[in-house]
Formats: structure tokens, C-alpha cells, sequence
């Protein structure tokens, strides 16, 4: 069931948000009414008898999905300011004497003036040509909002400051992700040679143009999708031709075709394929992987350069890194990245489509292991509202254009992310918390008792405009009860669009668990005075079944670990549901938060990273062991 449509007294169900007619008939555009643009006659002309015409004056409903994406968050932000400017104060009088029956406790409250949820204010929509041929577009700027440059509290080990928790750490102990990672041994840096009739120096020039060919492929099956570091016909019309007639010794085209092989080589160990070896071969493919992957950093050394090429270079190494679960490499690389583009983008009057895209997956990659690791900021974020979204506009294939509309919501999600932290987690230091709550650590986690309401039905209504805005192929209905897992077996690859499909649901829900999550504080820690309200125990049921959620739907039982998008995130998503049911279980599971056999669901999860991703990662490893300590 629609969390809006859960309680009494809540705005109708049949209230949905009014969408502008994308190719409204003449009769109803010179009137300016609604048309539901039905064919050959609209509803209203229908009705009315009237001829109904219509003239395709307007990009199509596919292509009108990137704009309505990002004109809508631009709304967005522009509401969660209003409403915090008007009444920053009102709500923080809110703690956890507060009883149910007060009507401010809402978390879905109907008293939100109308004209935040209006939009008769509506960005105009704009073929998608037309809007990204502005160079010097700039997103609205919203002084203060988190862009990288302040510590995710979301990290999960923060949870264990909560005084509900068995596990007690200091505050210089609760840095052990990044202590660890630093400490981590490093992979060896050897290139040798794995085919047994090569004698010379040059195993690699011994491989045919076939099973080259067949490698890059699987690079671009799994890796490029969700990633979009280098175009694939540039790749194999420029990089690759290049590399292969230079026998990959020298340039940036041999480093990028090296580091697109490794990868490929990756996804043929993880996906079985073995097509891309002679018959006769007893290539060990790890160690070819890790070859051609040491031997492009070799070449890179001599290559590197302050350009573009090199930040697609810089981007693969951490791809591979990050597959590897090696966070500190991974970051290393990414942040060389973040370094080069900071002394490009003064340089340059005007971005190109590809290097406006290479900034933003950039700026992805940085974000995605900041929320875990506090590692320092590069500041790529400050360019967030001057650099254009990136669109490669004359793409000739429908999937390139479905993975263009996937990292475009991923980029929309990754700012909806920081408004959240910032206006949960940040914001209400400044309005609503005590000074006192600043003291300890103990202390600093109470903020999440006065966080406004208001403020969090609204951030989870733009959560859900911006699922509404996905592009058809894209979409998926939102959260309900009936989307718990039955099971937890591993399930079966999926395809590339299903797994595209399924990591913005996880991110999805992931975003609704952090937004919930003070309720499942409220609930461990309220007194003997302060009973929940239902609006307060919903809330709570919805972070505890949503980072479950988002957990099934990230990849963690459906593909190998290696193949997932920023794999070390996934595992620290469970990590997180993990001590949030492990608190959850040790109270009693107080309004029941969870599932009867939720118990079991962590049990499993945990058994299946034990074996595949602890052996690799000295952070997944100490996370574990805290919640065996937790559910002893």
C-alpha cells in the first residue's frame, strides 16, 4: 500500500501529480485545458464532439523524460526550501515526550501549504537538443547544501552510537572502515606470461584480433552500462584500432584498451564465458586479468596527461579496483580523476556532451564512496550547478539512450541524497537541536528526535516524484508491504535492463530508509511517557522493510559480487539493515518493525558475503564480525 495512502485523514489516493500535456490536441492547447491525449480523438473532444487534431510540435514523451526528470528536481528543491525558510522553528519543539494524539507528530501531515505541492510555477519543457545545447546552463544554487564536502553521519557504523547498541565504540574507533583500508596489501604489480607458446616478451600481441574483440565485448555488456565511461564506437573506431596496431606498448589508446580487456576478463571469469580463449589454452584468467590490468598502469605511467583521455583512464582504474573490493585504491584513482578535471574545467569555455558526462561519473563515483568512507573531498562538487547534464545527442541505439536516462536518475538521486542528509542529518543542527546535543556522540544521535516532520513527509513525496519521472522502461511501483521477499535464495542473473531496473530500486529504497530512519530511533529510545503515535510506528515499519528493500534489489543475490555496481556500497547497505535489525531484535522488536524472519534474512546474507566479499575487504570482514558480536 502507497505510504500516502496509508492513514486516515491523509490527502486523497486519487491525488496524483498534474503533469503538463506533452502533445496536447489544438483544440486543448488553444483553450488550455487538459488533454489525456488519447488518438485519433482526446477524451475532452470525445465528449464535446469537437475535431480533434493534433501537430507534433513537442519532442516525444521518451525523449521529454530527461527534461521532466531534472525540472522536477529543480522544483524539488526549490519546495524543501520554502518549507524549511517558513517554518524552521515550528516543529523542533518535537521530542520524545510528545504523545500520539498531537496532530504535529504526522509523518504525513496535510497541514504543508498547498503551494508547495502546486505547480502552476513549472519549469517549461524543452526538447532535450534544445536544452543541453546551452552551454552555460546552471542548475538553481542553494547556498550550504551538502556537495561532498561534509561526513556522511549516514554511514553505517554511525548506527553504533545509538545508546541502544551492545557494541560500544570510541569515536576515533568508528573510523576503522578507512583505517583498515589503508593498511590493506596491496595487489601485485607483476606482468606475466599465461600463454604457453609465447616466448617473448609481447604475450599479449599472441591473442587474435577475435578473442580481443570478444573480451571488450564483455567489458561492455557489464561494465559499461551503469558506468558510461567511454563511448563504444569510439572505442573500437579510435582506442582499439589504435592500441591493437601498436601491440598496446605505447599511449593513452592502449592504457584505455588494456584497462577495457582487464575488465572484460573479469566478467568472463565471473559470467563463465571462456568463448574469447583457444581451445588448447590454460590461460589462469585471473592472473591474465590482473595482468593486462598491471600492464595498463604501467603504460599509463609514461601516458598520463592532463586531459580527458586520462580521466577515462583514471575512472576504469577504479572501476577495476572497486570490483576488486580495494577501496582505498579505488578512491586513489577516482580522486586523480576529481584533481584533473578540477584543472580542466577553468581552462574551457565550453563542455562537450562526453566530457560534461565523464564529470558526472566522476562526481557519482567520488560521492558513492564518501557515503561509506571518510575519506577527503576532491571539492568536484562545487561545479555541481554550473556543469550541463550530460546527453550524447546523436546515439543511434535505443539502449544507449536507456542507459543515458539511467545515469541521468542516478545523478538526480545522488543530489535528492544530499538535500536529504543536509536537511535531516545537518540542517537541524542549526534550528532545532539543543546546544548540549553537540557534546558527546551519544548525545549528537538525539538530533534525530527533532527531526521536523514536515520536512520529512516532503523529502519522501520528491522521492517519489522523482520515481514517477523514470522513463517507462524504467519504472517500478512504489513501496507497498506486498514487496517483501518470501524468500532469499539466490535468484537468477538478471539482464542488462532488469539489473539497471533494479539498482535505482535499491537506491530507491535505500533513500526511504535513511528518511524513516528516525523513527526507528523514536522507537528504541522513547520513554515511558512518550508512546509512538501510528503515523510514528508507520514510519518506522517503512525504514526497517525498505532497507530490506533495498538490499534484495541491489545485485547481492543475483550476480557476482565483482559485476555490481559500486559493489562495496551494497555490502555496507546490509551492514546497515544488519544493526538496525540487530537493535530492532535485541528490544523485543518493539510495533513490530520487522519480519518474523528477518532473523534469518540477515543469517543468510551474512553467510553469502563470509564467503564471497570478507576475503577481500578487511572492512566487510570487521562488519561482520560486529554483528556476530550483536546477535550473539
Amino acid at each position: 500500500m502507497d505510504v500516502y495512502q496509508s492513514r486516515a485523514g491523509s490527502r486523497p489516493s486519487t491525488t496524483t501529480p498534474r503533469r503538463q500535456a506533452l502533445n496536447a490536441c489544438d483544440a486543448c492547447r488553444s483553450r488550455k485545458t487538459k488533454c489525456d491525449e488519447a488518438k485519433p480523438s482526446c477524451g475532452r473532444c470525445a465528449r464535446l464532439q469537437l475535431t480533434c487534431s493534433y501537430v507534433e510540435t513537442i519532442a516525444s514523451k521518451k525523449s521529454l523524460s530527461l527534461v521532466e526528470l531534472t525540472s522536477t528536481l529543480t522544483r524539488m528543491e526549490q519546495k524543501i526550501d520554502i518549507l524549511v525558510s517558513r517554518n524552521p522553528r515550528s516543529e523542533g519543539s518535537h521530542n520524545a515526550n510528545h504523545t500520539g494524539n498531537q496532530s504535529s507528530t504526522s509523518v504525513y501531515p496535510n497541514t504543508i501549504n498547498a503551494d508547495l505541492f502546486s505547480t502552476s510555477g513549472q519549469s517549461p519543457r524543452i526538447p532535450m537538443d534544445t536544452y543541453f545545447a546551452r552551454s552555460n546552463f546552471e542548475f538553481p544554487h542553494h547556498p550550504g547544501e551538502l556537495a561532498l564536502s561534509e561526513r556522511h553521519s549516514t554511514a553505517p557504523q554511525h548506527l553504533l552510537l545509538w545508546p541502544c547498541s551492545a557494541v560500544k565504540l570510541s569515536k576515533t574507533d568508528l573510523n576503522y572502515p578507512i583505517s583498515l583500508e589503508i593498511k590493506r596489501q596491496r595487489l601485485p604489480r607483476t606482468v606475466g606470461s599465461f600463454l604457453p607458446s609465447t616466448h617473448d616478451g609481447n604475450w599479449l600481441s599472441h591473442l587474435s584480433l577475435r578473442q580481443l574483440r570478444h573480451l571488450a565485448q564483455l567489458y561492455f555488456s557489464h561494465f559499461h552500462p551503469p558506468y558510461l565511461v567511454i563511448d563504444e564506437t569510439h572505442f573500437y573506431n579510435h582506442h582499439f584500432i589504435t592500441a591493437f596496431r601498436d601491440e598496446f606498448q605505447h599511449g593513452v589508446d592502449s592504457v584505455i584498451s588494456l584497462l577495457v580487456l582487464s575488465l572484460g576478463a573479469i566478467a568472463a571469469i565471473h559470467t563463465r564465458s571462456k568463448d574469447w580463449m583457444q581451445a588448447e589454452s590454460q590461460v589462469d584468467q585471473e592472473n591474465f586479468a590482473l595482468s593486462l590490468f598491471n600492464l595498463a598502469l604501467q603504460v599509463f605511467e609514461q601516458a598520463e596527461a592532463v586531459d580527458w583521455a586520462s580521466v577515462q583512464c583514471c575512472l576504469l582504474i577504479g572501476t577495476f579496483y572497486a570490483s576488486k573490493l580495494i577501496t582505498y585504491e579505488s578512491w586513489k584513482a577516482i580522486h586523480r580523476a576529481c584533481s584533473t578535471i578540477l584543472i580542466l574545467l577553468p581552462l574551457q569555455d565550453v563542455l562537450d556532451a562526453h566530457q560534461c558526462q565523464l564529470y558526472w561519473v566522476t562526481y557519482l563515483h567520488e560521492s558513492q564512496i564518501l557515503a561509506e568512507f571518510d575519506f577527503p573531498p576532491s571539492g568536484l562538487g562545487t561545479y555541481a550547478n554550473t556543469v550541463p547534464l550530460p546527453l550524447v545527442p546523436d546515439s543511434s541505439q535505443d539502449s544507449d539512450r536507456e542507459y543515458q536516462f539511467f545515469f541521468l536518475a542516478h545523478i538526480a538521486m545522488r543530489r535528492l541524497l544530499n538535500r536529504i542528509h543536509f536537511h535531516i542529518f545537518s540542517r537541524k543542527q542549526e534550528n532545532n537541536v539543543p546546544a548540549h546535543a553537540n557534546s558527546t556522540p551519544a548525545l549528537e544521535c538525539e538530533k534525530l528526535l527533532y527531526t521536523t516532520q514536515s520536512v520529512i513527509s516532503e523529502l519522501d513525496r520528491q522521492l517519489e516524484e522523482w520515481r514517477e519521472c523514470l522513463p517507462s522502461t524504467l519504472q517500478f511501483p512504489s513501496y507497498s508491504m506486498s514487496q517483501l521477499p518470501d524468500e532469499m535464495e539466490p535468484r537468477q542473473f538478471r539482464d542488462t535492463r532488469e539489473r539497471l531496473k533494479g539498482n535505482l530500486m535499491a537506491r530507491y529504497f535505500a533513500a526511504k530508509f535513511i528518511i524513516h530512519r528516525s523513527f526507528v530511533y523514536r522507537a528504541l529510545h522513547r520513554g515511558p511517557t512518550s508512546p509512538l503515535s501510528e503515523e510514528e510506528k508507520l514510519g518506522a515499519q517503512i525504514s526497517t522493510n525498505c532497507a530490506i528493500l533495498a538490499v534484495c534489489y541491489s545485485g547481492l543475490l543475483h550476480e557476482p559480487m565483482e559485476l555490481l555496481l559500486h559493489p562495496i556500497n551494497s555490502c555496507r547497505s546490509f551492514y546497515a539493515l544488519g544493526l538496525q535489525a540487530a537493535f530492532i531484535l535485541r528490544a523485543g522488536d518493539p510495533f513490530e518493525l520487522a519480519l518474523p524472519n528477518l532473523g534469518q534474512f540477515i543469517q543468510g546474507h551474512k553467510d553469502r558475503m563470509a564467503a564471497h566479499a570478507a576475503p577481500f575487504s578487511p572492512t566487510v570482514a570487521r562488519d561482520l564480525e560486529i554483528l556476530d558480536e550483536l546477535f550473539q
